[in-house]
């Protein structure tokens, strides 16, 4: 239970809430058309460095990168079948931690804000935007020594204006080094 800096890295499974139809896109196949659009979920990464203010409370910076996220719209009409809707996203947040125990095991609570970028490639066409968001999570810090330790964490990420359809779930493990 002692105080201090500490990084880490890890792998994501980013599973897709989206919540967005062809209409809603702006790639409708025409009038009375508006299926929804069934995104595959994202792999990615992400990188974090914090301090341990109180052996139950931390302060965290996180990075991440949902690589790619793609759905296909099915008998579009302009000359293809198939039309190929391809999204990524990089966050960056400002969390706080909040640990129940101090022991090898360290289940813990988080919270934060920041900014969510998601870029949208359709037909070669591409448009980025960059909105506020907050992160909900939780998870497990499991030591195997006294400084590095294995992490595994579920969270949901809630964007805003433009991006508020782009909700996701990040599921990530990774490997930390606390100082």
């Amino acid at each position: 239970g002692r105080v201090g800096p500490y990084i880490g890295a890890g792998f994501v499974y980013a599973v897709e809430d989206f919540d967005i139809d062809e209409n809603s896109s702006g790639f409708s196949r025409g009038p009375g058309s508006s299926s929804s659009l069934n995104f595959d979920d994202s792999l990615g990464y992400n990188l974090r460095a914090g301090y341990r203010v109180h052996p139950n409370v931390a302060i965290e910076g996180l990075f991440e990168h949902y690589v790619e996220f793609e759905a296909d719209i099915n008998g579009f009409g302009r000359g293809a079948d198939t039309l190929t809707v391809e999204a990524e996203g990089l966050a960056g947040f400002a969390n706080a931690k909040f640990f129940a125990l101090t022991d090898a095991l360290q289940p813990y609570a988080s919270v934060g804000v920041g900014a969510l970028n998601g870029e949208v490639e359709v037909a070669g066409l591409s448009t980025d935007e960059t909105e506020f968001a907050a992160r909900f999570g939780g998870g497990v810090d499991a030591y195997v020594t006294e400084n590095v330790y294995f992490n595994i964490e579920a969270a949901y990420v809630l964007p805003t204006g433009d991006l508020d359809d782009f909700g996701i779930i990040p599921i990530s493990g990774g490997l930390g080094y606390r100082f």
